[in-house]
């Protein structure tokens, strides 16, 4: 699964390098990429209790979490630096409770960024949608759409929201990896996650992303989405 908003973001991320990352340092996977710390926990698993203190993204690929870095903005926070997000604190690479699968993570545990172990704990104790350990949309195949006019530039940041795991052409795999809402064509939005995503075709006709675009303030409609994703370059969800 692949994951792009249109902003800007530190190293952690994919572009230039920004400081401590939660007491262990990324590394290179040779191909240019930013490999992410990882970590496993020591002790028992521990539950998350406060809302919106857990970020988590996976993609099922390896255990090195490397294709879903730069998909969402975290910072470099290193254990027991403040936060009020948990993007404000670096992600670590943590096995989910299943063992199958791996996940980028970070927990900003009562305002504190919590240390690489214990988010490694949180996982295995919380109900994630990354993990496919939480109810919500993931499994379901989302609505579909294709580019029935002339393809769209995006040019608004962060206005739009894409991932893609390039398994099948219904992007079932990575419903509810996001914290995607319900909002129609023509809600209001202020971020892309307040629309509803729909599944759609990459450029390169390779393979699908499941994508939702807020432009300028609402949600926009399928077909734009398709057209949009069809005409803005630079999402790594559609990366070959």
């Amino acid at each position: 699964m692949l994951r792009v908003r249109v902003r800007v973001a530190c190293a952690i991320l994919l572009f230039a390098s920004c400081g401590k990352s939660n007491g262990l340092q990324p590394s290179d996977d040779g191909g240019g990429k930013t490999v992410p710390p990882a970590a496993t926990c020591a002790g028992s698993p521990v539950t998350a209790m406060e809302a919106n203190s857990v970020d988590s993204i996976s993609e099922n690929v390896d255990t090195t979490c490397v294709s879903v870095v730069g998909y969402l903005p975290w910072k470099s926070g290193a254990a027991g630096d403040a936060c009020t997000s948990p993007t404000d604190c670096a992600p670590v690479c943590v096995p989910c409770p299943s063992g199958a699968k791996h996940t980028l993570a970070s927990w900003c545990d009562h305002g504190h960024c919590a240390a690489a172990g214990d988010v490694a704990c949180m996982v295995l104790g919380s109900p994630l949608k990354s993990c496919g350990t939480a109810g919500g949309t993931g499994g379901a195949n989302p609505p579909s759409a294709t580019c029935t006019g002339a393809p769209i530039m995006n040019t608004e940041a962060k206005s739009a929201d894409s991932i893609s795991e390039n398994v099948d052409t219904t992007c079932a795999s990575v419903a509810g990896t996001l914290p995607w809402k319900m909002g129609t064509m023509g809600s209001a939005c202020a971020t892309p996650t307040d629309c509803s995503p729909v599944c759609v075709p990459c450029p390169n006709g390779t393979h699908h992303t499941l994508a939702s675009w807020c432009s300028h303030g609402q949600c926009a409609a399928p077909g734009d989405v398709a057209c949009m994703i069809q005409g803005t370059p630079g999402f790594a969800s559609c990366s070959p």
